[in-house]
């Protein structure tokens, strides 16, 4: 088995029906910065993930990011600056509607990724707060490292800290996030330096990809105790919407 659907049901972002699907459970993923481990997919279950792109339902898997971009009046998306291309959501869109991935519940596929001692990255591809706090806590349970992110922090409810990092764009975000009780993980500028409490992500240029993300995992949340005091992380943007970041910053 190299992959499972753990969640089938309504999104907690809006109440749409979604997916969370974890694949690489082999730990064969070839991302270059993360290294092999599983990857966690939430997408629409009734929409193809271009087709939501377009009109906007993938607010059910991605929130309000501000990365997503706004779909026009023609339908058509400006201002996309998501690191995500969509062959990877839309080759697991299509497998899952093959018939491809069995079902497991999220403590069943926590203990086959620890007893392959496989790692964790908790969304590809959409927010894990779309997804109940259970099913984060089963996924996490057993496995040895887990990394996640989001954007939905000044809404989601405090427990989503206990695994997830804030996603911040800003240093008024980041302040403001961490004056919540989350770490952070902040995309900065070129040219902008990390702050007080941050470190450079170890798997980015500027840090020399001294670390991939499989031997890192400090982007794991604030710990079951809310632990206070653990340093955050920033990576200066990257990737085709740089541009479209600077511009928005300026």
């Amino acid at each position: 088995m190299n992959g499972a659907v753990i969640y089938n049901g309504p999104s907690k972002l809006d109440g749409k029906p979604i997916i969370g699907i974890v694949t690489g459970m082999k730990g064969n993923s070839r991302n270059p910065k993360t290294g092999g481990i599983a990857q966690l997919w939430i997408l629409r279950e009734d929409i193809h993930p271009a087709e939501a792109l377009k009109t906007g339902e993938d607010s059910s898997i991605c929130g309000g990011c501000v990365h997503r971009g706004q779909v026009d009046e023609n339908g058509e998306t400006d201002g996309n600056t998501c690191y995500v291309r969509l062959m990877g959501p839309i080759s697991t869109w299509n497998a899952y509607h093959r018939g491809s991935y069995p079902t497991l519940n999220p403590r069943e596929a926590s203990d086959l990724l620890a007893s392959r001692d496989v790692e964790l990255r908790l969304g590809a591809y959409g927010d894990p707060v779309a997804l109940p706090v259970p099913i984060l806590r089963g996924l996490c349970h057993s496995v040895t490292g887990w990394t996640g992110y989001t954007h939905q922090w000044r809404k989601a409810h405090r427990s989503y800290r206990r695994w997830l990092m804030a996603s911040t764009d800003s240093i008024a975000e980041t302040e403001l996030a961490q004056l919540n009780g989350w770490r952070t993980f902040r995309i900065r500028l070129p040219g902008e330096l990390p702050i007080a409490g941050e470190i450079d992500c170890p798997a980015s240029p500027e840090s020399g990809h001294r670390l991939q993300c499989q031997t890192c995992m400090i982007c794991n949340g604030c710990g079951p105790n809310d632990t206070p005091g653990r340093v955050s992380v920033s990576i200066v943007a990257h990737g085709v919407g740089t541009g479209i970041i600077e511009r928005r910053a300026n």
